[in-house]
């Protein structure tokens, strides 16, 4: 979506920790290793979070319920070959891999799109092995409540968000199948107001941006050089994320519920 001169999302996302070259992390607490197998589910077509793994040596497979999705991002990963990356198409009901065979499991903005977060999570968890990592993430609730009054009706209906998570709730649902919490984290109060902004200039799915949407992005981007420019990014991050990341993790002696 950020894609013009005047964005900020990605050295936004970067500020915030994610895609963390000199520490290997994709995000926070969620490292990435040479020939560790990786499920990305419900991965779409962006390509962000999959090109760093794959950079880093790992094996992916990419599942989606839909088919193109699927096919363009594969075409973006081809120069990492098919022995590196296959896709999966899946609704994760059930996840055709079975049990215990990933080492690490992505599920980014994935679970407001689902019918039955216990049964897509107790899924997640069968297949990932003992000791795996989990990247969980949902939209901040704030952030929703407040888009709610902005963006059309269709965003909020299927096959787009049908829920609100609450804080504390991702956690608890991640808990209660068994895995263990290793870190929480918040981001995108710039990402928040973009997308208030976009829905109330009436823009485009495409640039060129609305003037509003470029003076956001130069006020932000020019917030962010100032002395306290980080620090007021990290509460604001807090208090109106648009997304709320759960690192969390299988134990070595873990029992499914």
């Amino acid at each position: 979506m950020f894609d013009d001169d005047d964005s900020v999302g990605w050295p936004d996302m970067l500020q915030s920790g994610w895609h963390d070259t000199e520490r290997g992390e994709l995000a926070p607490g969620f490292p990435v290793v040479p020939d560790e197998l990786i499920l990305d589910i419900g991965c779409g077509d962006f390509g962000f979070f999959e090109r760093f793994c794959a950079e880093r040596g790992a094996r992916l497979i990419l599942a989606d319920i839909d088919g193109d999705k699927l096919k363009a991002l594969a075409e973006k990963l081809a120069e990492f070959g098919p022995d590196r990356v296959r896709t999966l198409k899946t609704d994760a009901d059930p996840i055709p891999l079975s049990d215990a065979c990933v080492d690490k499991v992505i599920a980014a903005e994935v679970l407001e799109h689902v019918a039955d977060p216990e049964r897509f999570v107790a899924e997640l968890a069968r297949v990932a092995r003992p000791g795996a990592l989990f990247l969980v993430t949902v939209p901040g609730a704030l952030s929703e409540h407040l888009q709610q009054e902005l963006a059309p009706p269709s965003y909020f209906k299927p096959p787009n968000h049908i829920r609100i998570f609450q804080p504390g709730e991702l956690a608890a649902l991640l808990r209660r199948h068994g895995l263990e919490v290793v870190c929480e984290s918040s981001r995108g109060f710039y990402n928040s107001m973009w997308w208030m902004l976009f829905w109330a200039s009436k823009q485009d799915f495409a640039p060129p941006w609305h003037p509003v949407l470029r003076a956001w992005n130069s006020c932000w981007a020019r917030l962010l050089e100032t002395e306290e420019g980080p620090k007021i990014k990290r509460i604001l991050d807090d208090f109106l994320p648009k997304s709320v990341a759960v690192v969390a993790r299988k134990p070595l002696a873990a029992t499914q519920s």
